[in-house]
């Protein structure tokens, strides 16, 4: 069984106590986004306490969303799966995944919707933020390879949602996001970034969740 978590902003004392609550069937965690690791963090974690610990037996992956480090962590630069703390890994936009016996395909990013108290270079990286056209590639062509997937995980939901729940334009990253849904035959999305629980039966569906809300799939 799999678990996906919303955004987290660095509460990691209250991931961790949510993690201790899952089932032990629970093995695989999936995270959509802001997770708010630092490189410091990854740093630090080789003389300490790391700053984000898992239950024994389970595996943390997780997306890039508008809040991460993508400066330190070098976000955009990865092309596989990284580890960056034990049992913690970064998945790359675009990938395809086999996960509990699903095909999992990943596409972190969105456009920030607040950034007066953010500086460019040091906590906004606004040109590496975004879903690109080439992300949607590389999903579609991994999605290919794999005959399809079962579960889309994105930071920003498809654009359809975020128009239905907030009452205006989507951004460009949710566009291509819906793109990617459509291209996949509605695959499910499972998304966060609205800060809020969401949920359209479809189809296609769409969960949209809460910070630091998990779901089981």
């Amino acid at each position: 069984m799999i678990s996906v978590i919303g955004d987290v902003h660095r509460s990691f004392g209250i991931l961790e106590a949510i993690l201790a609550k899952l089932p032990r069937s629970v093995r695989t965690v999936i995270q959509v986004g802001d997770l708010g690791l630092t490189s410091g963090d990854v740093r630090m974690s080789k003389a300490r306490r790391p700053a984000l610990r898992l239950p024994p037996g389970k595996r943390l992956y997780w997306i890039d969303g508008n809040w991460d480090d993508y400066g330190g962590l070098e976000l955009s630069a990865r092309t596989e799966p990284t580890e960056m703390l034990p049992g913690i890994v970064y998945v790359p936009r675009g990938t395809v995944l086999s996960l509990d016996g699903q095909r999992i395909g990943f596409l972190g990013g969105a456009e920030s919707i607040m950034t007066e108290t953010r500086y460019i270079g040091q906590d906004w990286w606004p040109n590496l933020e975004s879903v690109k056209d080439a992300d949607v590639s590389r999903l579609l062509a991994q999605a290919t390879v794999t005959r399809g997937i079962d579960l889309l995980i994105s930071h920003t939901p498809p654009a359809s949602a975020t128009e239905r729940m907030t009452g205006g334009p989507a951004h460009a990253s949710a566009v291509r996001v819906q793109q990617a849904q459509l291209a996949l035959d509605g695959v499910p999305v499972i998304a966060g970034h609205m800060h809020c629980s969401w949920r359209d039966e479809g189809p296609p569906s769409v969960i949209v969740l809460d910070e630091l809300r998990a779901t089981p799939w």
